[in-house]
């Protein structure tokens, strides 16, 4: 788990840097990511082993939370930047709907 993490941070350009020792000002971060997994993922859905876990947040990180979550930390923006679809009245828009987590989440995009 721990390389997998590290692989996935080295190749997004993320350093990681491990907590000071005796610094628990640093674990605000830590305990954020934890609650908001707990808030969008794990409130609604029961893991039922290991594994499921590691595949219910596979899921949820990379068809919900950085392909269309945006994040104020980066200027609102997606960390996994798609580009723009064209700009269209809503009368003429058409939108196909994706289901993550089974439905629990949404994602929607423009038919071309």
């Amino acid at each position: 788990m721990t390389d997998d993490f590290q692989t996935g941070l080295a190749s997004a350009n993320i350093q990681s840097v491990r907590t000071s020792f005796h610094s628990p000002w640093q674990n605000a971060i830590c305990e954020r990511t934890v609650g908001i997994l707990r808030q969008e993922l794990l409130n609604h859905i029961v893991p039922l082993g290991e594994k499921h876990l590691y595949r219910l947040l596979h899921e949820y990180v990379t068809k919900y939370y950085n392909p269309h979550r945006t994040h104020q930390g980066i200027g609102c923006q997606t960390p996994d930047i798609s580009p723009r679809p064209q700009e269209t009245k809503a009368a003429n828009t058409t939108l196909i709907s994706e289901e993550v987590l089974g439905g629990l989440y949404h994602s929607y995009q423009k038919v071309a």
